[in-house]
């Protein structure tokens, strides 16, 4: 086959060992793909005998070792070059690197590669992406990458870069279009009248320096669709010009500063947007998001007034909503039957009153629930069973009475049930090991429970902790109790919220039992 030129072995779990030699026959190929072509081995030498190859896809093959130098340079035809989320040690080539005057696409992402980002790197004229994320690379960035002229993606976030981020490095990117430098600790504060040459699309400096004050290059930002300024020691009021950019945006993050004031009511973005606005101090009512939105946090800050009641009517693609420790008062919106799509809902360590509204029932995609430490009265509804995809509620701390209603033996799929300190009575259901069977969390403590605790109990073989501490129990603590070997191992931890947004995908990070 020496006239092939493309050769795609992707996704190939299956094929394990090196490549053959005899791949240097063909000398026609052009390009090579491997995706998932599971190598556990260092960089094949025979791949550097093929002269004409422009494009070489090698990620996730379970590379090892350094990037060799002495070879890399034979690829000199090369335009695309794809080593990330391997285990690659070591420094980066530079001089070798820097030979390589077509590459127009180079990713080197989830690696272990350590040492300084290589000034030689400028030298790539022709380059448009540049991926270095997730490795442990150190220094500060070099002003040489202010040369590359064509460069339209930098993503340098996920290392241990530091120091002062010169104007420089940005003086002749005009072709710039999306910027991550998160997670790192880079101070970058330019001068209150730099007007940068580029226009961003995607904006990510998360935990870099940028304040105290609030950028003010970003008024010259006209295109902006995700903006991701967490923990960046931001404090003040937002300018109001600032609110004009939100209409375009599908991601806004600003969490973890020190921001005041109030936001615009009905807040603009696009539709299904992300927001993150969570530990902070913005005050004033919880606004209306005009286009609805799918990710809602704006936990831990200072919002106070009820939730509003036509909050709901734009929100039916919403996924997740946090509104915990504020001080929202009021009630819940009666009206939740709209929002099919709602995954978690927390509202915790609020002032909020009333009942839990019976319409709640009605999101069918409901795992995780937070109700706890507010005001809350009444029963827990009948109408929460229909909730089958319920992992985690928590109604802790509040005022809630009768009976755990027999409905919620369809919500099979429970693995935390926390109902601790509330005016709950009746007996301990001895049902619940037969309908909860994954429960692995149950707490019970400070209610009115009566009676024994049912010796059922002892068949949860998930279950790592149980609390029925402060009831009126009487009788024997059932010896079965001693089966309840889950509690030797690890906790797990079910990872159900929050969310946050990474590489344009949704994953879920932490849990609501802690």
């Amino acid at each position: 086959m020496t006239s092939l030129e493309s050769l795609y072995l992707s996704f190939s779990e299956n094929i394990t060992g090196s490549i053959p030699r005899a791949i240097t026959k063909l000398i026609n190929l052009e390009s090579l793909s491997l995706y998932r072509y599971q190598m556990h081995a260092a960089i094949p030498d025979c791949l550097y005998e093929l002269k004409h190859l422009k494009s070489l896809t090698l990620q996730d093959c379970m590379l090892t070792g350094p990037i060799p130098a002495a070879r890399l340079g034979g690829l000199s035809s090369l335009e695309e070059l794809d080593l990330s989320w391997n285990q690659l040690s070591g420094n980066i080539p530079a001089a070798r690197l820097g030979g390589l005057s077509s590459l127009e696409e180079l990713d080197l992402s989830w690696n272990q590669l350590s040492g300084n980002i290589p000034a030689a790197l400028g030298g790539l004229s022709s380059l448009r992406d540049l991926s270095l994320r997730g490795n442990q690379l150190n220094g500060t960035i070099p002003t040489t990458l202010g040369q590359l002229s064509n460069l339209s993606w930098l993503d340098f976030s996920y290392n241990s870069l530091t120091g002062n981020v010169s104007e420089s490095v940005f003086e002749n990117l005009k072709k710039l279009r999306s910027l991550d430098l998160s997670s790192n600790s880079l101070v970058f504060d330019p001068h209150s009248d730099w007007a940068p040459p580029f226009q961003l699309f995607i904006i990510k400096l998360g935990s870099c320096h940028l304040g105290p004050r609030f950028p003010l290059w970003l008024r010259t930002q006209k295109y902006v669709l995700e903006l991701d300024l967490p923990n960046t020691t931001i404090s003040g009021i937002i300018p109001s010009w600032f609110w004009d950019l939100t209409p375009q945006l599908l991601q806004l993050n600003l969490s973890n500063n020190q921001i005041f004031g109030q936001l615009p009511n009905p807040l603009k973005m696009q539709p299904q947007s992300y927001i993150d606005l969570s530990s902070n101090h913005f005050s004033g009512p919880i606004p209306c998001i005009l286009n609805g939105a799918r990710v809602l946090d704006l936990s831990n800050n200072q919002f106070s007034a009820p939730i509003p009641p036509n909050f709901t009517s734009t929100m039916q693609y919403l996924e997740y909503f946090c509104a915990k420790g504020n001080q929202i008062n009021g009630t819940i919106p009666s009206c939740m039957e709209g929002m099919n799509s709602l995954i978690a809902l927390d509202l915790s360590r609020n002032n909020i009153g009333g009942i839990i509204p019976p319409s709640l029932g009605n999101c069918a995609a409901l795992e995780a629930l937070d109700l706890s430490n507010n005001r809350l009265s009444g029963e827990i509804p009948k109408s929460l069973g229909h909730s089958r995809r319920l992992r985690t509620m928590h109604l802790s701390n509040n005022s809630l009475l009768e009976k755990i209603p027999l409905s919620l033996k369809k919500c099979a799929s429970l693995e935390t049930l926390d109902l601790g300190y509330n005016n709950f009575s009746g007996h301990i259901p001895a049902w619940i090991p037969k309908s909860f069977p994954a429960l692995r969390i149950l707490r019970l403590r400070s209610n009115m429970f009566t009676s024994n605790i049912p010796p059922q109990l002892s068949n949860l073989t998930s279950l790592q902790l149980i609390d029925v501490a402060q009831n009126s129990l009487s009788g024997l603590i059932p010896p079965s109790l001693e089966n309840l070997l889950a509690m030797k191992n690890e906790q797990k931890i079910n990872h159900v919220l929050p969310m946050e947004v990474c590489d344009h995908y949704i994953t879920r990070k932490t849990c609501l039992c802690q």
